[in-house]
């Protein structure tokens, strides 16, 4: 019995020793700001890859809806993998889900993209938004276009 005990602490005390990986996980915040009103929700779409990016939320790689209370929100996501990413945001004025566009094509409700890159005459690449996410927490700012 004595051997037994004395051979459990023993690996007890080598497997304290062992350096094991922390999580490769993190929370990513996500601030959005200038909002230009507090009316209906804001959809975040996280893209792990290009596909979808930027217009379509059915195939982010995590998705969260949020009812407006104020002109600015921060949604958080946790348990992300490190990794690469992008994000758009939707100011869903009217709740229906939908990029609302005027008579020309362009949104006329609010947007905004990780990196607040300048749009142009085209939505903006998965390569112009991604960002690098390694750590056990960090943040996004994202300015809202309208």
């Amino acid at each position: 019995m004595f051997h037994f005990l004395q051979s459990f602490w023993i690996i007890v005390i080598i497997f304290e020793s062992i350096p094991f990986p922390l999580s490769n996980t993190g929370i990513l915040f996500v601030e959005i700001e200038s909002l230009r009103n507090a009316r209906g929700q804001v959809k975040v779409g996280l893209y792990n890859s290009e596909q979808g990016f930027p217009g379509s939320h059915s195939r982010s790689y995590r998705l969260q809806i949020v009812s407006l209370h104020r002109r600015s929100v921060v949604v958080t996501f946790t348990g992300i993998p490190y990794g690469t990413y992008a994000i758009s945001v939707l100011h869903d004025e009217d709740c229906d889900g939908k990029m609302k566009r005027n008579f020309v094509g362009l949104p006329s409700e609010g947007y905004g993209i990780s990196q607040n890159p300048r749009i142009r005459f085209k939505a903006p690449s998965f390569d112009d938004a991604m960002f690098t996410f390694k750590s056990d927490s960090s943040k996004v700012t994202i300015t809202m276009k309208y």
